[in-house]
């Protein structure tokens, strides 16, 4: 099984911090899992910043869902 983990961010701030944030927040997650020893050749890590929202971003509520870290199943 190989994962994708993807870290996202709302559409506050700079859009170049916001990549920079969501990439840290998967190397963040990543590094946790290889931690408690998944090998790392199963994993990638890639932020994507605030370009695939799950919500809109007209309310807190709705930024704080798009701040997130998503594991996908890739083949």
């Amino acid at each position: 099984l190989k994962i994708s983990i993807e870290g996202h961010t709302d559409n506050t701030g700079d859009a170049g911090q916001n990549k920079k944030l969501s990439n840290d927040r998967a190397n963040s997650v990543m590094n946790n899992i290889i931690a408690y020893g998944i090998d790392k050749s199963r994993l990638t890590a890639k932020g994507f910043g605030s370009e695939n929202p799950l919500f809109t971003n007209d309310s807190e509520q709705k930024k704080a869902k798009n701040r997130r870290v998503e594991l996908v199943k890739t083949n």
